[in-house]
């Protein structure tokens, strides 16, 4: 989406203050990405520093009293040229934008054409969940299993599996997701012995088998598979999901 502003608004020389302009921006959603092109005409734009503040109050410095004797800013700045930009991701969009010129030195003028913002907004998470409330069969490693169907046409970027499981000894326990693509990821085997309850979330971020499904579809039927293959402590599944960053 992009939003731009044409002031046409002089730069006050050799003055910190410099000027503002605003670009209010209407739209609710979280940014993911962000390029601002900026046209300001200037004899010496070695004097000038222009910054962009988010709704927020996040600031991040776009041009630094760089190029000396150059004539006119006209740029697109990005992630690559302003690593400062990162810090705005997952931010809310929605609200003031505010491009900051300041001239800080004596002798040249200028003036701020215009600026235009071009931003990428992240898309909602698609998410799945299942209220399974089943009881787990003790001692049986067949155990249950339940199915979450995802629709087709959405590329993974990132997935979280959350189980919500009440048991007496989580030791007890294999909890397996079975992907569309047939591929079993582990989740949870034999661990925390006596530690009562699992409810956990299991990341991309965090995990190299979920992280290999990124860039696949999501679509089709998603399994998880929950067995206590020891005799004497029982359980329930809850509840599980998925959340699929697309």
């Amino acid at each position: 989406v992009q939003y731009g502003s044409s002031p046409k608004k002089d730069i006050p020389d050799n003055n910190s203050i410099g000027i503002q302009d605003v670009i209010r921006v209407p739209d609710a959603g979280r940014l993911h990405d962000i390029k601002i092109d900026v046209d300001i005409t200037h004899t010496y734009i070695g004097d000038l520093r222009v910054s962009l503040k988010a709704p927020d109050g996040t600031t991040a410095v776009l041009h630094d009293k760089t190029g000396a004797v150059q004539d006119n800013i006209k740029k697109v700045y990005d992630l690559a040229t302003v690593p400062a930009f990162a810090s705005l991701r997952d931010k809310e969009i929605i609200g003031d934008w505010i491009l900051q010129v300041q001239d800080l030195w004596a002798a040249d003028l200028g003036r701020l054409n215009s600026w235009t913002m071009e931003i990428t907004i992240t898309p909602e998470p698609l998410i799945a969940e299942d209220l399974a409330s089943l009881r787990i069969p003790d001692n049986d490693p067949v155990g249950i299993t339940r199915n979450l169907p995802l629709p087709t046409g959405k590329t993974i970027q990132d997935i979280a599996v959350a189980v919500d499981i009440n048991h007496s000894w989580i030791g007890d326990l294999l909890v397996s997701l079975t992907t569309p693509g047939n591929t079993q990821i582990v989740l949870h085997e034999g661990k925390g012995e006596r530690i009562e309850n699992l409810v956990q979330t299991w990341r991309s971020q965090d995990r190299l088998d979920l992280r290999a499904l990124r860039g696949k579809d999501a679509g089709g039927i998603w399994q998880l598979k929950v067995a206590d293959r020891v005799s004497q402590d029982e359980g329930k599944l809850n509840r599980w999901s998925i959340e699929i960053v697309v």
